[in-house]
């Protein structure tokens, strides 16, 4: 079942935890990545740059987390710098002993004109895992940050799925301290018979990804003194990533009824939502059969990165 994420899920294992740390800062109109501190199971890698952009590629030894695995990274972004950080490959929680878990607990903060995209691979809960995550995020007026957070029911590619104990998620974004927003929620899947799976019995019914985009965007002044959103004082590039997000959503959200059930039955292996919640600040969230069927809203992705952060660090990859 999901239920609401408990306020207190690490507040038992915060006296343990293992803290990491980076600091990225404009050297001469280059974002350089100029303090790294990596305590296990982190790993932290520091790729050539692409153009301006600094890169920051977030590994661990073991490819995941293992039980009593609870560690920290906190990530100062300076003004004006421009930074892509994300994953070697996939992270994992492993098989955990009953009453053992793994959490993680990310501390960010972006300067004024920082501009920093997350997008990291999947996460995937394997069997008997319990792991749960925070990430705090606090943006300057002038900051844009583009997140991406997702993970799988499990190795779907081995048959497995709904085999983990427990996975917790709780993200909130400040912005100059005032919330901006906090998606939070746990799902237990043990325990319950998921046999059979159709929609509308399962968490997620057929599906086998769920992911969450969120895209906060600067507020400026125009010469009028009106309100307007845009990267680097651009009010023409934020309409273009307005136009983009929502012309995605359209084009990729479809569904039809069912015969005599009234439940919707889904004809695409990707279903995508759409919500502009405030100028500035778009939630997109996914649901995929797989990762393949992820690959229209990359897609899409490349293009946000290229308008936002002026290059695409996932030409590399995808």
């Amino acid at each position: 079942m999901i239920a609401p994420l408990p306020h207190t899920a690490s507040a038992s294992i915060a006296t343990t935890r293992s803290w990491s740390k980076i600091k990225v800062e404009n050297i001469r109109n280059q974002s350089r990545l100029v303090e790294c501190e990596s305590q296990s199971p982190v790993k932290i890698l520091n790729p050539n740059p692409v153009g301006h952009c600094a890169q920051i590629i977030l590994s661990s030894y073991g490819g995941g987390n293992v039980q009593n695995d609870h560690w920290g990274l906190k990530m100062d972004f300076g003004p004006d710098i421009h930074c892509y950080v994300g994953s070697q490959a996939s992270a994992k929680a492993y098989r955990m002993e009953p009453g053992l878990s793994s959490s993680q607990h990310i501390e960010s903060s972006l300067g004024s004109g920082a501009v920093v995209a997350v997008l990291p691979d999947v996460f995937i809960p394997q069997a008997e895992s319990h792991f749960s995550q925070e990430q705090h995020w606090n943006l300057d007026s002038e900051a844009s940050l583009v997140l991406l957070d997702w993970h799988s029911l499990g190795r779907s590619d081995a048959g497995e799925k709904y085999a983990f104990r427990q996975y917790q998620s709780k993200i909130r974004i400040l912005r100059n301290g005032r919330p901006l927003f906090l998606d939070a929620y746990s799902m237990r899947p043990q325990g319950q018979n998921y046999s059979g799976i159709n929609f509308g019995i399962a968490p997620l019914g057929e599906f086998c990804i769920y992911a969450c985009l969120v895209i906060a965007l600067p507020a400026v002044k125009t010469n009028q003194n009106q309100e307007k959103v845009g990267i680097s004082n651009s009010a023409k590039i934020y309409q273009e990533i307005e136009k983009l997000v929502l012309q995605m959503a359209s084009t990729l959200s479809s569904t039809e009824l069912r015969n005599n059930s009234g439940l919707p039955k889904i004809k695409r292996d990707l279903v995508v939502g759409c919500s502009q919640v405030e100028k500035g600040l778009f939630v997109i969230r996914a649901l995929a059969k797989n990762v393949s069927a992820m690959l229209p809203l990359f897609n899409t992705l490349k293009e946000l990165n290229q308008l936002i952060l002026g290059c695409d660090p996932w030409e590399r990859k995808f």
